[in-house]
């Protein structure tokens, strides 16, 4: 940026600071916000133009004391000694303050307070300040009415670093003469000066005016530096410059910056380059600085040529092309054409030292003619020329198409370069006439040349012609052969589209002289195929016919028709198509662990591409899969995915890809497994020493219970029921000492084996009850004996009405029961798959205590289930006592009678648990089950609790 468009920003700036000010106190800012903005504009034109305040702050802090708030910089301004330092600064009185004075002091900071000779400025002129301050310090704003107390240092020392610290004189509503000293503090560091001055140099050319200008670092106010200027030639020591000095110019750019520069005016010549110029500034207290600037003069002299410009053929040619300029020119030397082209371009980058040599070695014929060296210089260009001669003759050279089509014109061209021109004639071989020709020279390039024109050639027009070429006593001679001939473009027969199984017949033709060679190519390959070749001669055309019969998809493809004439290729290409479809392919993992991911993918490859569909058995609704298209392999695919699988997407699933009018379907079996898991209302319950434990477990495929418990015992009862993907097994027996008892549940499948230690729950109040009762039939031995033959009749009673009521319910559902009397052990392991129950009781009407009777198991088919409808349903809820109610109530008199027994019921399984323990389902069962119809009765238990209530 020059020096006066410089002044011209600073101005722009100024005069926007001002505007914006204007502005803001129209809006009704507080006057201590626009007094600060103020102040930072008038500080951020210093810093912009000198580096002074290199590390202010854009923003200062506010700190308030009795009312009386100050706003300072809060990081340390940094300066350089000679320059000046800008402390920005405003502050707001205390209510009823009336500022009068602005005092500032510089003391050390351990000081709390700076007294009155620490003053440095004072608005009063008669106070004394410190000596070395006095005219160096300055407000910005001489009206303290406006609160700002910004002040400025100037020719500043090292001397000057230090906090500096503020006081308000005034008047307040209790005092005249009042002030109150900010706590606060500016801090100022002044460094070394390190800043040198600007000097402008403009571009400097030979013979003209220029002016150089230097600028002083800083843009302070204080007292003005002086500048010198001292040139130093080559080798040559400083010297003061006395002569072309203009004046010394101090521009005021704000009331507290400005700008001091000095400039230097001479006429230039070239041998003011690389000459050095220093322009020095001294500051007060001897603080000096300087730059030094080494001028670059631009200027041309005249371009010089030397060398022999003539050679023998084999000689050296030698030509130098010298230039003395700055900066350097570029030199290139080009020959002259016929269009005045360059041909055989040399380039040198020319030195100082003005040379730039251009050199042939064993120079030939070619290297005769017109030589120019161009020296190119910023925007100047100066050129020089040097004729070269050399005597040669080159071979003679025959232009022009020597296979020329039938009825065209045949045009030949025989050129000799030589120096001086050559006699050049045109024959046919075996003749001894010349062919008339017309002559032609170029004498500019040396070219003598002789056209030979036939007009619409024939096949007669063939043959061998001679180009003969006599220089001075040398004779030169050229042959050509001219060939009449002529190819057209093949063309391809034939059905490109095949179904699959069908023949591909495809013919080649090329109508050609002579006859081409056909040859039949798939794409990227480079075997060719076997085709049948036939021959036109009448009509000049050959063709090939390629034939593959039970084409398959591999025949798909690009093929090609390679036709040879001569030196001369042409291909033609056509696609073939053949249209198939393959069998679909499904592939994924068709097993998943419950919660997982179901990914199938079905691939088919077929021509045209098919529309692949997925759905499952039973539903003729589409399920969403992703489609997916492989061009290259004529492969169509669609992805199946399904996420956090249950046993609902268990089952078969299907793939349809319809081709064309063909539809083929792929199925595939999805299976979803689930680890076995033991649900938490398992456990069992103690009551009456009757040990009842109920594990229910899920998993898929559909688990097995097994209890290790009852290896030990002969005498038990179980119930296993199943619903859904869950199994509930109730297992029943008689315990006298359950302290130690441990009852395990096993659950396991194909998948995997859960086990779990099941919790002994204790009816504590029958334990009670029972003590009691013992004790009072201790002491009434007579009313125990009664009591024992009641409960004897009452039980035997209760069995009668227990088988008769059985069969009557079994005829009210329509069950069908199959009694089994074949296997007296209980297999565990099939209670799962069969329903079956198994129990043994005690004997009765006679048989020994203990001793087992015959084992009676019943297979339930629950597909003879008959179902009730709605209205069966609701006509049996009129009831007010449904079957399953009078069973209930059957099994619990009969519960009754049992408990009056005694000690006798101790070693007896009651014949009623079977009806007791009705097929039900847990909670957990309840929420993977399907909801039953309206209407249906349903029996349900759902922990042990519940069923050890009922027996």
């Amino acid at each position: 940026m020059s020096h006066s468009a410089e002044i011209t920003v600073k101005r722009k700036e100024q005069n926007k600071a001002k505007r914006e000010c204007v502005e803001k106190e129209t809006d009704g800012l507080n006057y201590q916000t626009k007094m600060f903005v103020l102040v930072w504009a008038t500080l951020l034109f210093a810093v912009t133009g000198s580096n002074a305040d290199k590390g202010a702050p854009v923003e200062g802090k506010t700190h308030c004391l009795y009312e009386f708030c100050i706003t300072l910089n809060e990081a340390e301004i940094s300066t350089e000694a000679g320059l000046c330092a800008v402390i920005p600064c405003s502050f707001t009185p205390g209510p009823g303050f009336s500022p009068k004075n602005i005092v500032w002091y510089k003391c050390e900071p351990s000081k709390q307070k700076c007294v009155e000779s620490d003053i440095i400025f004072h608005t009063k002129k008669n106070k004394n300040v410190q000596s070395g301050f006095k005219g160096r310090v300055s407000l910005l704003d001489p009206d303290v009415s406006l609160n700002n107390c910004s002040f400025i240092i100037n020719d500043i020392t090292e001397s000057d670093s230090g906090s500096y610290q503020l006081r308000v004189n005034g008047n307040s509503s209790t005092k005249t003469d009042d002030g109150f000293t900010f706590p606060p503090r500016a801090t100022v560091s002044v460094k070394d000066l390190t800043q040198k001055p600007t000097v402008m140099s403009p571009p400097l050319t030979e013979g003209q005016q220029t002016t150089l200008t230097c600028t002083a670092p800083g843009l302070c106010s204080g007292s003005l530096p002086k500048i010198t200027w001292m040139w130093r030639g080559t080798g040559e020591n400083d010297s003061h410059i006395t002569a072309n000095i203009t004046e010394f110019k101090t521009e005021k750019l704000t009331a507290v910056t400005q700008r001091h520069s000095s400039t230097l005016t001479f006429n230039l010549s070239a041998e003011h380059h690389s000459t050095k110029v220093t322009c020095k500034v001294s500051f007060t207290n001897n603080i000096t600085t300087e730059e030094t600037v080494t001028l670059n003069v631009t200027y041309v002299k005249e371009v010089k040529i030397t060398g022999n410009t003539s050679a023998k053929e084999g000689e050296t040619l030698n030509l130098t092309c010298s230039v003395e300029s700055f900066p350097p020119a570029l030199i290139t030397w080009t020959k002259l054409s016929d269009k005045n082209m360059q041909n055989g371009t040399k380039t040198c980058l020319q030195e100082e030292s003005g040379m730039g040599t251009f050199t042939i070695h064993k120079v030939t014929t070619k290297d005769s003619g017109q030589y120019i060296c161009t020296a190119k210089h910023l925007n100047n260009t100066l050129k020089e020329t040097v004729d070269v001669a050399v005597i040669y003759m080159k071979k003679p050279v025959i232009t022009g198409n020597t296979n020329v089509e039938e009825g065209h014109a045949l045009n030949l061209t025989c050129s000799v370069e030589s120096f001086p021109l050559s006699n050049i004639t045109w024959s046919n071989l075996g003749s001894n006439k010349n062919l008339h020709s017309e002559p032609n020279t170029d004498r500019q390039n040396n070219i003598g040349s002789a056209p030979l024109v036939i007009h619409k050639v024939t096949t007669k027009d063939s043959g061998q012609y001679i180009c003969t070429a006599q220089h001075l006593n040398n004779t030169l001679k050229e042959t050509v052969d001219v060939t009449v001939i002529y190819m057209k473009k093949p063309v391809i027969t034939g059905n490109t589209t095949v179904e699959w199984g069908q023949t591909l017949n495809l013919t080649c033709s090329v109508e050609s002289f002579p006859l081409s060679n056909i040859t039949w190519s798939i794409g990227g390959s480079n075997t060719n195929l076997h085709s049948e070749p036939t021959t036109d001669l009448q009509n000049n055309i050959g063709s090939a016919t390629l034939v593959i019969h039970n084409v398959t998809a591999d025949h798909s493809g690009q093929y090609i028709c390679t036709t040879e004439h001569l030196n001369n290729m042409l291909n033609e290409t056509v696609d073939v198509a053949v249209i198939y479809m393959k069998k679909p392919i499904i592939t994924g993992n068709t097993t998943v662990e419950w919660g997982q991911t179901l990914n199938l993918t079905c691939s088919v490859e077929s021509f045209p591409p098919s529309r692949i569909t997925w759905s499952n058995l039973g539903s003729n609704t589409n399920l969403l899969s992703e489609p997916n298209t492989d061009l290259q392999n004529n492969t169509e695919s669609a992805t199946l995915v399904i996420r956090n699988v249950t046993a609902d997407h268990s089952g078969q699933y299907i793939c349809t890809a319809q081709h064309l009018n063909n539809t083929l379907n792929e199925t595939v079996d999805v299976t979803v497994t689930l680890f076995p898991k033991i649900l938490k209302h398992s456990g069992c319950k103690v009551q009456s020493e009757v040990l009842t434990c109920m594990c229910i477990s899920e998993g898929l495929p559909l688990p097995t219970i097994r209890w290790p418990l009852l290896k030990n015992h002969t005498e038990y009862s179980f119930i296993t029921t199943v619903s859904s993907y869950t199994v509930n097994s109730t297992v029943s027996l008689s315990v006298k000492d359950h302290s130690n008892t441990v009852v395990e549940c096993v659950s396991s499948n194909e998948i995997g084996e859960a086990k779990e230690n099941l919790t002994v729950q204790t009816d504590a109040s029958e334990q009670e009850d029972q003590s009691t009762g013992v004790l009072k039939m201790v002491s009434r031995l007579e009313v125990v004996i009664a009591f024992f033959i009641g409960v004897l009749l009452s039980a035997v009673i209760c069995c009668l009405v227990k088988k008769c009521h059985r069969k009557k319910m079994n005829l009210d559902e329509t069950l069908e029961m199959v009694t089994n009397q074949e296997d007296l052990l209980i297999d565990v392991g099939q209670a799962v798959e069969d329903d079956q129950t198994y129990y043994q009781e005690a004997a009765e009407d006679g048989e020994g205590v203990g001793e087992p009777k015959d084992v009676q198991y019943a297979t339930i088919d629950f597909s003879v289930l008959k179902r009730r409808s709605p209205r069966e349903a609701a006509n049996a809820q009129e009831t007010t006592e449904t079957e399953y109610a009078e069973i209930k109530k059957a099994v619990k008199e009969e519960r009754k009678e049992e408990e009056r027994g005694g000690e006798e019921e101790e070693n007896e399984v009651l014949d009623g648990k079977e009806e007791d323990v009705m097929i039900g389902e847990d909670e957990e069962t309840k929420q993977h089950a399907p909801e039953e119809d309206e209407g249906e009765d349903t029996a349900v238990y759902s922990s042990v609790k519940d069923i050890m209530g009922e027996i």
